[in-house]
């Protein structure tokens, strides 16, 4: 989690770069997949050892709630042992993820970002 994210490369004022940042925040812990049945839908995915199991959207607001708000404020006590600019990305994770409605809104707009980014 929180691994080479730069946090100027997102502009959150745009709604897919809140998107990417989670996808990218949670990177390693999280997986986003897209399925096309009848409408594109986002699947999420947990990585347990070294399998990743689905969870529900539920599960993802508890997971980013309860634990990733402790691990934010244990790295946020570390402070001299992080750079100013490793931190802004928790701090903004922060901001951004502590209401429910906004990681929603982000997970549904994950729709889009998959759909469209061009694949590596």
């Amino acid at each position: 989690m929180f691994k080479n994210i730069d946090i100027h490369s997102y502009d959150f004022d745009y709604d897919l770069h809140i998107s990417e940042f989670l996808r990218d925040a949670l990177l390693g812990h999280i997986d986003f997949r897209l399925h096309i049945i009848h409408i594109p839908i986002i699947k999420i995915y947990k990585k347990i050892g070294d399998k990743y199991i689905p969870m529900t959207l539920d599960e993802l607001i508890y997971f980013i709630h309860y634990d990733i708000s402790k691990y934010i404020l244990g790295e946020i006590g570390k402070s001299p042992q992080r750079s100013y600019t490793s931190r802004l990305d928790l701090l903004e994770f922060k901001r951004l993820f502590g209401s429910i409605k906004t990681i929603n809104k982000a997970v549904d707009d994950m729709r889009i970002l998959l759909q469209f980014e061009p694949q590596e």
